[in-house]
């Protein structure tokens, strides 16, 4: 290889950096063939421009389907996450209105006690 050649395949890899590993294959399989330099016809190179926007398309279809079901799954969890909250917040409420319904019996025995007490000194001091 002359440093020519050298020159065009490194800036031919730089160009392709860009393009999918689909689209890199359909450019080196038309360099490898020389379909260029032997005038191939043109039918040929439609074709394989067909195919390859193709596949092309297809690995797109498989990459949005993959983020499709990521984003299906985080809304799952996120729809899970938000139930277990209101789930934990009814919990809350009913355990704050059990604590408020024992409060006030625990109010009321010890106002009774209270007066029963108060009752009972009355009576020893009668």
């Amino acid at each position: 290889m002359n440093s020519r050649t050298t020159t065009k395949d490194q800036e031919r890899v730089r160009r392709d950096s860009s393009l999918s590993k689909t689209e890199q294959n359909f450019l080196e399989s038309i360099q490898n063939n020389n379909a260029v330099r032997r005038k191939e016809a043109i039918k040929e190179i439609v074709l394989k421009c067909s195919a390859t926007s193709f596949d092309v398309y297809i690995d797109e279809i498989k990459r949005l389907s993959w983020e499709n079901s990521k984003l299906r799954q985080k809304d799952h969890m996120i729809d899970r996450k938000g139930k277990m909250e209101k789930i934990q917040e009814r919990i809350i409420s009913q355990k704050n209105e059990q604590i408020r319904k024992i409060s006030q019996e625990v109010e009321k025995t010890r106002s009774e006690l209270k007066r029963l007490r108060l009752a009972s000194t009355k009576k020893s001091i009668s």
